[in-house]
């Protein structure tokens, strides 16, 4: 299952990049985000990098999913990808960012969220809520773009290039 979204975001790629870094904030536009933290002592992300994922609404059980950085090319690329073994689901995020607009003052950001679903149960879990995390990885995308657009700048101007919200990309298959 493969969900695939773009923003036009009011903002250059490197305004764009620390906002997608700040993991303080991240529980504002990730769906059912409790918790995100690196496993290990350095400040920043880096390729390799293992992270600590908890999923849950309110009242559920939760999710922990540990992942890697697999690639990362600040403030263009990173994909993160894990499993769940219980569940049999391996799941891959790549975010995508590219300068767009006059000089580079806007950013196109692409979400692309790619599930393998390695049981009959499993498979049959996830055609159940598609259309769910559809609807909520749309909004979380728009709420990612106010608060990007919200955040000061870092010295680049903004662009006029806009996109009043998350839209599904060309070709995105559920």
């Amino acid at each position: 299952m493969k969900l695939d979204h773009v923003v036009v975001i009011k903002r250059p790629p490197e305004d764009v990049w620390r906002t997608l870094m700040d993991f303080e904030r991240a529980s504002a536009f990730i769906p059912y985000l409790r918790e995100i933290r690196l496993l290990h002592d350095a400040e920043e992300i880096v390729e390799g990098s293992r992270v600590r994922v908890v999923l849950g609404a309110d009242g559920d059980r939760v999710l922990t999913l540990d992942a890697r950085v697999r690639e990362l090319d600040p403030p263009n690329q990173m994909v993160v990808g894990g499993s769940h073994e219980a569940l049999s689901v391996q799941a891959d995020v790549t975010w995508l960012l590219e300068a767009v607009g006059k000089g580079g003052s806007s950013t196109r950001f692409r979400q692309t969220v790619e599930l393998q679903f390695r049981s009959m149960i499993a498979r049959i879990g996830a055609r159940a809520m598609i259309g769910r995390a559809e609807s909520e990885l749309t909004e979380g995308l728009a709420r990612f773009k106010r608060i990007a657009e919200e955040q000061p700048a870092t010295g680049s101007a903004a662009g006029s290039a806009s996109q009043t919200a998350a839209e599904p990309a060309a070709g995105s298959a559920p």
